[in-house]
């Protein structure tokens, strides 16, 4: 009885620290900066590395930083193009984990 009451109270210690990591409050993301060039560039390499370092707060920063210059240009965000424009980190990320031969 005294171990079933040990478990119980170890279950409600790791729930509790667990829900305290959960609700630790938003930092607000990172401040892109550079010329269009330099965060078009940036942006390709995060995507590129997004297999080894997962989504990151600055390669969602950069993913919105590139859609809203792309999304100013006449052409941009693949308007009347097949280019699709600017990939989710997410997205990208689920792609490398489900593919085969990813690690």
């Amino acid at each position: 009885m005294r171990s079933l009451r040990r478990l119980a109270v170890l279950v409600l210690l790791l729930t509790s620290s667990a829900c305290g990591i959960a609700l630790e409050p938003a930092r607000p993301p990172p401040t892109i900066t550079g010329t269009p060039s330099e965060i078009v560039a940036r942006y390709y390499d995060a995507q590129a590395r997004i297999c080894e370092t997962g989504v990151t707060r600055e390669s969602v920063a950069l993913y919105h930083a590139v859609g809203k210059l792309w999304d100013a240009q006449p052409t941009g965000g693949g308007r009347g193009s097949n280019f699709g424009g600017a990939r989710d980190p997410e997205l990208a990320w689920h792609a490398c984990v489900q593919s085969p031969g990813w690690q």
